[in-house]
């Protein structure tokens, strides 16, 4: 499955499965000293947002939550789009 048609595929999902405009919880994955967590994080600095971060048990990686509201699921797509650029960053 090539990009276009899983983005295509999960938009329809989003658009199934609540109302819109609403709020969308985002949850990453990376390593704790992943030099670009701002970065992540910088790209939702617009949005009213709730940011929760939790250490693995090892301390080697920690998971940002991230809830917030959007008006479509095409702004969720576009959020999802932008942080796959990072590298390191593994997205749930």
């Amino acid at each position: 499955m090539n990009n276009h048609e899983f983005y295509s595929r999960f938009h329809e999902q989003l658009k199934k499965s609540q109302s819109w405009p609403g709020k969308y919880m985002f949850k990453f994955i990376l390593k704790s000293n992943h030099p670009d967590r701002n970065k992540l994080e910088d790209f939702f600095k617009k949005f009213k947002k709730k940011i929760s971060v939790r250490s693995s048990s090892k301390q080697n990686y920690i998971s940002i939550t991230i809830m917030v509201s959007l008006i479509s699921p095409e702004d969720v797509i576009l959020i999802y789009k932008k942080v796959s650029k990072i590298k390191g960053v593994i997205m749930i």
